[in-house]
């Protein structure tokens, strides 16, 4: 992900995705998106593993 735009401005300045300038950069509402989705696919497998380390 560093590789783009979006994501490289972040590292390099901070802040957050959605306050990226949308007039100087193109598909930030796609990287949001990308994001939002990459986050619950992590929230959802750490939720699987802490219930299969319970059922343990």
């Amino acid at each position: 992900m560093p590789r783009m735009p979006g994501y490289r401005d972040i590292l390099d300045y901070g802040g957050l995705l959605a306050d990226l300038e949308r007039s100087q950069l193109s598909n930030v509402d796609k990287a949001v998106d990308n994001a939002r989705a990459f986050a619950v696919e992590v929230v959802a497998r750490l939720k699987a593993a802490s219930t299969a380390a319970e059922e343990r």
